[in-house]
Parts: structure tokens; sequence; C-alpha cells
């Protein structure tokens, strides 16, 4: 009996996806073996989830949050940059080339 050619095909690409899926097992089976870190996904939105929280991650290990580092800059800076103000403030109250006019 003769199948028809969309049968055949069928059974063929259900075969290769088999295949593929044990070439597949294998492929993950090896990275495990090796002890590399291995984490599932779903989706391609869950993999981009990972993988933005990954290298987020190694991003501020080696470079912190710029919000870090200018909270810590203005903590230093503080006392100075009130200082520097309040003499700006007060030299420019005192310059005679500044007239306030009541209106």
């Amino acid at each position: 009996m003769k199948l028809s050619g969309c049968r055949s095909e069928h059974f063929h690409s259900q075969a290769e996806d088999e295949a593929s899926a044990r070439k597949l097992a294998r492929l993950k089976q090896r990275i495990r073996d090796k002890g590399l870190p291995v984490r599932s996904f779903r989706s391609p939105e869950d993999l981009a989830h990972l993988v933005l929280r990954d290298w987020t991650r190694i991003i501020h290990s080696l470079h912190p949050p710029l919000e870090d580092l200018v909270s810590d800059i203005c903590e230093l800076c503080s006392p100075l940059l009130s200082f520097l103000y309040q003499e700006h403030f007060v030299s420019v109250l005192q310059s005679p080339s500044i007239v306030f006019l009541k209106r």
C-alpha cells in the first residue's frame, strides 16, 4: 500500500523532529555534565528576561549604578557644596553691580 505524499512527509518530519529532540537532549546533558550553569525557559520572552537579568548583574558588579555613585558623591560633597553655594549667594548680594528694585 502506497502512502500519500502528505503522510510520508508528515512521518518523515516527525522522525526528524524526534532525532532533533534526541540530539538537543544529548547536547543539554553534555553541558550539564561539564558543570556549566543551565536554566530553563519556556518562551523567547522568558529567555530575554533571564539574559537581561544576568547581564544587568554583571554590569552592576563591574560598574555600580550611577545613582549609587551620585548619592555617594552627594554625601561626600554636600558640606562643600553648601558652603560654596552660601558663599556665592552672599557675594552676589554684596555685589555693587546688582540692584534690587521693588515693583
